[in-house]
């Protein structure tokens, strides 16, 4: 009985974290690398794996989209860090 209500913490707390964290990671951290990724035409397909995880899994997919800033190539990419 007791094993069984350490698993249940230990399962409360991931929830806990992932909804803090977790959201916040995939959907403004890994999204935007992917998408600088993507302008570079480079290579991660393990980003690419735990994106479309998250995608299957997520409540709320509330992503950043550097398109929203007027970023659609390096040149873009390039002149908004620069400003």
């Amino acid at each position: 009985m007791q094993a069984q209500s350490e698993i249940t913490r230990l399962k409360n707390r991931i929830a806990i974290w992932f909804s803090i964290y977790g959201s916040v990671g995939f959907s403004y951290g890994l999204a935007v690398i992917q998408q600088i990724r993507n302008i570079a035409d480079g290579s991660m397909s393990n980003i690419d794996d735990l994106i479309e995880w998250y995608d299957k899994i997520a409540i709320i997919n509330d992503k950043l989209f550097l398109s929203d800033y007027g970023i659609f190539d390096i040149n873009d990419l390039r002149a908004f860090y620069l400003r």
